[in-house]
């Protein structure tokens, strides 16, 4: 078994010392490195490119994705940085990414674009692998000795933060945080076949629920704050990963 791991904002470090190389698929280049634990191999990847510098509406999700797949990664596990649309869930937070709502506007992302690929209609009754979920889920409460809250994440596009009315509506439409990349890698891993399971660490308030403007570098900062708890979720999210696949993430895109 071989399991992807793509790192965000503050994490471009979470395993340090690795070695980085350019990864070419036919959609473009990713920034990969090889790591492991426990004799699991993982494909790390910088989802912000090599200097973490591409922002959220330049990122090559499509040629991300693809990386993972070239190098046999049958599961993914993602970290990322969210804002807060619930003032029950404070800065700080981490929790498990169970749902998304789609409010980005560049487009729909898929592979199946072009009628070489055919009609194909993908199954999203179940947006997050099961059981990627499930051990992030027990993993994280090994670390943290509680169980972490489930969130429904509303995907935008960025690279600006959201208006205080934009989270508002948000809000009223069912979301519990939001951010400017799962929801594209979510997308890509279904279809691709790849199990994808996301660990959010909130970052900060949402325009308007708090006086504080938002400022990257405070976001940046929160999360490395985090960081050796992120690496122990992770590295025991990747110890109780069943060998073999039970879920039906594979069998999710049909004609």
């Amino acid at each position: 078994m071989r399991v992807g791991l793509i790192v965000g904002t503050g994490m471009g470090d979470l395993f340090p010392g690795l070695q980085w190389s350019t990864h070419r698929t036919e959609y473009g280049t990713a920034c990969v490195a090889l790591t492991a634990v426990d004799g699991t191999e993982i494909i790390v990847l910088r989802r912000h490119g090599l200097e973490m510098r591409t922002p959220p509406h330049l990122i090559n999700y499509r040629a991300n994705i693809q990386a993972l797949r070239d190098n046999d990664a049958t599961r993914a596990l993602s970290t990322a940085a969210v804002g807060s649309l619930r003032l029950q869930t404070a800065p700080g937070a981490l929790a498990i990414v169970e749902d998304f709502i789609d409010c980005t506007r560049s487009g729909p992302i898929t592979i199946f674009d072009s009628p070489t690929t055919g009609l194909v209609h993908t199954d999203f009754s179940r947006p997050f692998c099961p059981e990627v979920s499930e051990a992030l889920s027990r993993a994280a409460s090994k670390v943290c000795k509680k169980r972490l809250p489930k969130v429904v994440y509303v995907g935008v596009d960025g690279p600006r933060y959201e208006s205080p009315a934009e989270v508002r509506m948000y809000a009223k439409f069912g979301g519990d945080v939001v951010g400017m990349t799962v929801v594209r890698e979510a997308i890509l891993a279904r279809e691709m076949g790849i199990c994808y399971g996301c660990l959010a660490i909130v970052a900060n308030y949402a325009s308007g629920l708090c006086d504080k403007p938002l400022r990257h570098e405070e976001v940046t900062q929160l999360t490395r704050a985090r960081e050796n708890d992120i690496r122990a979720i992770i590295c025991e999210t990747i110890r109780r990963l069943p060998r073999t696949n039970q879920c039906t993430c594979k069998d999710g895109s049909c004609c």
